[in-house]
């Protein structure tokens, strides 16, 4: 009966070795896939953003209190849009047109260039979103994102809430 009872509690020492090494190499392999995702296409190529036009449909800020602004462009002509080509930016800001450069990092860092734009007159700003604030966002935007289609581009300007300008392609 002893020799029976000794070789169940060695069984035990075993069976938990066992668990405890499966767990061990569930462990690493779930870090070794982590790893890879983020290696091999973790993060999104800014290629997926360039040569595509891109139009507002949300300014989200990330101070407490602040409500999100949703654009709902219908069918006017009068919006906000933006498309990267190889350094340089350019788009509609209701009803001007602007440009200016941009340098990107692998860390999915950006900047934004002061902008320059045509001098058009609007007679109201569209959906009461001031054409100098979408200004200001786009030139203190240090990094961008792509989530679900849509591009967002984080920005902390100054005497402005900061916020995520979120975009989707432009469909025309």
């Amino acid at each position: 009966m002893v020799y029976f009872i000794n070789n169940l509690e060695k069984g035990k020492g075993k069976m938990k070795h066992k668990v405890f090494f499966m767990g061990l190499v569930l462990a690493i392999l779930a870090l070794a896939a982590s790893c890879a995702h983020i290696e091999g296409g973790g993060l999104p190529e800014f290629s997926g953003v360039e040569n595509r036009e891109w139009i507002l449909v949300e300014l989200i800020p990330t101070a407490e209190g602040e409500e999100p602004r949703l654009f709902n462009w219908g069918d006017g002509v009068l919006r906000y849009t933006l498309a990267f080509s190889e350094g340089l930016l350019s788009g509609t800001a209701a009803p001007n047109r602007y440009f200016g450069n941009y340098d990107t990092d692998e860390a999915q860092g950006i900047s934004i260039s002061p902008l320059g734009s045509t001098m058009m007159a609007s007679l109201y700003p569209p959906e009461g979103f001031l054409e100098h604030e979408f200004f200001r966002y786009l030139e203190a935007v240090h990094h961008w994102d792509l989530r679900e289609g849509r591009l967002e581009l984080y920005s902390f300007p100054e005497e402005l809430p900061e916020g995520v300008l979120i975009f989707r392609p432009l469909s025309r």
